[in-house]
């Protein structure tokens, strides 16, 4: 993460702002390229905040929590379902 931080995203968003078009940034930890399947409800629900009013809130408690933890605090999670003899647990539609 440190490497990203430094040789892709800083200098990306320094650039960008210096043309005059702070991006937004948000990281979805645990997120693979398949953002819509790997986080369905927040990534809609930051869809839907960024078409209606132009912001997408990066610094709410669970977008915290995601960034030091890396995953969503839940009081309980669901179960993973068993796989079939020889084959890996998938977890999200993309794996």
């Amino acid at each position: 993460m440190k490497d990203l931080g430094r040789d892709i995203i800083t200098p990306f968003m320094t650039r960008m702002t210096l043309a005059g078009n702070r991006p937004i940034l948000k990281i979805y930890p645990n997120t693979g390229h398949f953002i819509h399947t790997d986080n369905p409800v927040e990534y809609a629900a930051d869809v839907t905040d960024f078409v209606t009013t132009g912001k997408v809130d990066t610094s709410s408690p669970l977008a915290t929590d995601r960034l030091i933890n890396g995953a969503t605090a839940t009081a309980s999670a669901a179960p993973v379902p068993e796989s079939p003899a020889g084959t890996s647990p998938t977890v999200g539609l993309n794996k």
